[in-house]
């Protein structure tokens, strides 16, 4: 009987120029993804800024309603604070956290973004209150990150939170 060989003289594994053009085409297509991404990160960063803000204000609207006693949110550029203004005596209602009064939640603003708002009062500047009454003076508070991408929470007169995005 006869035995055929059949002499294939493949090559296996791939050569180092087949590498070297694979690790070029993959450099160049992550140095054109890179700024991209880090749009999309920090374009992520604002919104979730953006969202954890107006969940502070409407856990803070809920709870002057449910508990009915003011509800103070005060802003300053890399946070927020919210808390209950129901003390006693000389300290109700005095915008000023005094003690025994509870934290509602706070927030800190993330690195590269800014905090600021217009819900200025003369007497009571950067803070924003919730009380039972339905009518509140509206304003909005801006997060804007290194970019100059902005975004708001805007508050209604009747204390409703929504957030608005610019684009750029």
């Amino acid at each position: 009987m006869m035995q055929h060989k059949y002499c294939f003289q493949q090559n296996s594994g791939i050569s180092l120029v087949e590498v070297a053009v694979v690790l070029v085409v993959f450099s160049l297509l992550m140095v054109m993804a890179a700024p991209s991404i880090d749009d999309f990160r920090q374009r992520q960063k604002l919104h979730s800024t953006l969202r954890s803000i107006a969940t502070l204000l409407h856990n803070s609207r809920f709870a002057a309603l449910k508990i009915n006693a003011p509800v103070v949110v005060e802003f300053s550029s890399d946070s927020c604070h919210a808390f209950l203004d129901n003390g006693e005596d000389d300290h109700a209602r005095n915008w000023v956290q005094d003690k025994g009064e509870k934290s509602l939640a706070d927030i800190a603003v993330e690195s590269g973004l800014k905090l600021t708002n217009n819900c200025n009062k003369s007497s009571h500047p950067n803070k924003f209150r919730y009380t039972r009454k339905l009518r509140v003076s509206s304003c909005s508070i801006t997060v804007t990150s290194a970019a100059g991408e902005k975004g708001k929470v805007v508050i209604s007169s009747v204390g409703r939170v929504r957030i608005d995005v610019s684009k750029k």
